[in-house]
């Protein structure tokens, strides 16, 4: 049986990117993102349906327990982006997913 943990750490580090954790309190930390970035506005029939917003992943043993207001800095674009939702763990406990904005 796998262990799904280190399936999950697998995935991030062959498809994520560094950044630097920036909590609002406490220290900042290097941890890596998956960043899922939107696509745009796409036609559907006669329907506009727009893309959800920019979202990273990030694992919780990097980052046990986020909160609205922190922030992040991509390595990729440099770029800080602050949480802007509640983030939302995915069912296995193993990751977050955070909505960002742009701070």
């Amino acid at each position: 049986m796998v262990d799904l943990s280190i399936a999950v750490a697998a995935g991030f580090r062959a498809f994520g990117e560094p950044a630097r954790w920036r909590p609002a309190t406490g220290p900042d930390q290097d941890i890596t993102i998956i960043v899922n970035r939107p696509t745009g506005d796409a036609q559907l029939g006669g329907m506009v349906v727009s893309s959800p917003a920019l979202t990273a992943d990030v694992l919780a043993s990097e980052v046990p327990a986020p909160r609205k207001g922190d922030a992040l800095t991509s390595a990729a674009d440099g770029k800080t982006y602050t949480v802007a939702a509640r983030p939302e763990r995915d069912r296995a406990g193993h990751a977050w997913r955070l909505t960002l904005g742009e701070a």
